[in-house]
């Protein structure tokens, strides 16, 4: 029996090791892209500073420029959707319950596009947002549903996984569907300028 024991053990262990690895090599090679994309988007957004005080935009108005649209979401998979991914293939339950998170991700960012946005600048590819009460209450939503998400380290069973699964699920739709809404409505206000 202990032979048997100590046989497993000796699989096991390199087997366990060569994941430990290989899961903080993704995370480091994560972590590394990360701070590159959050360097280049800190640059756009000083870019976008500029221009907004050009033009002379209104207290609780900013800009956005288009082609950074995509950064939230990106950064939003890197530090949540590698643990959603994981939650995804545990069962069917957890896969229902992303795909449910999802749905209510799409309506949140559609519902927060649709406080935000104000108008195209089609001179310079920038779209202009505004901060309103709403979008605050919004956003604290997401930073609490964000906050209970990241509570997934701790080792929980039953439907505490599904609540989290459903709540990364939110989280990073919900910056997804912000971006391809914010995205269209731009695309449908500059169709006819050149």
């Amino acid at each position: 029996m202990s032979e048997m024991l100590a046989a497993t053990t000796t699989t096991t262990a390199p087997e366990s090791t060569a994941s430990l690895e290989f899961s903080l090599a993704v995370s480091l090679i994560s972590l590394i892209l990360l701070t590159v994309l959050l360097i280049v988007d800190i640059k756009y957004i000083r870019d976008s500073k500029r221009i907004a005080k050009e033009m002379n935009l209104p207290q609780g108005q900013w800009l956005r420029l288009v082609k950074t649209l995509s950064f939230d979401p990106i950064i939003e998979l890197f530090a949540v959707g590698v643990v959603l991914g994981g939650d995804l293939v545990q069962n069917w339950e957890h896969a229902l319950a992303g795909v449910l998170g999802a749905v209510v991700g799409l309506f949140a960012g559609h519902y927060r596009f649709r406080i935000q946005y104000v108008r195209a600048v089609p001179e310079h590819k920038a779209i202009v947002f505004v901060r309103s009460r709403a979008e605050y209450i919004a956003l604290s939503v997401l930073i609490l549903v964000r906050f209970a998400a990241e509570q997934h380290r701790i080792p929980v069973v039953g439907p505490l996984t599904l609540l989290i699964t459903f709540l990364l699920s939110i989280v990073v739709l919900e910056s997804i569907g912000r971006a391809w809404f914010s995205y269209r409505r731009y695309a449908k206000d500059t169709a006819g300028v050149s």
